[in-house]
């Protein structure tokens, strides 16, 4: 309901205030909600917004390193695995061409 009237009033997100929340609140729950100016500003603001997300897999900038340094170990050993099983491949790939030519001859 906040956002719709944001919209209607011909605003974005930066023109929503605790005002049009405690409006919608109203019609919605039947009490306004106990936000200050500063907690709306801080939610609608794309700086803090990344910068609050701390939680594993977040966009925080404390998040990302962590989770890159995770990603890299996954992908380093992912592609030993992936190596390993392309010489399995190749290996019984050649015993195969072997034995069927054992057969052949």
């Amino acid at each position: 309901g906040a956002v719709q009237r944001t919209i209607d009033a011909g605003f974005d997100a930066g023109g929503m205030t605790v005002d049009t929340i405690n409006a919608a609140a109203l019609q919605e729950i039947g009490r306004p909600l106990a936000l200050t100016p500063d907690f709306v500003r801080n939610c609608l603001d794309p700086q803090q917004s990344v910068w609050s997300r701390t939680t594993p897999g977040g966009t925080a900038p404390s998040e990302v390193p962590r989770m890159l340094a995770v990603l890299r170990t996954k992908l380093a050993r992912d592609t030993g695995v992936v190596r390993q099983r392309a010489s399995n491949l190749e290996i019984a790939d050649s015993r195969l061409r072997n034995a069927v030519q054992a057969i052949a001859a």
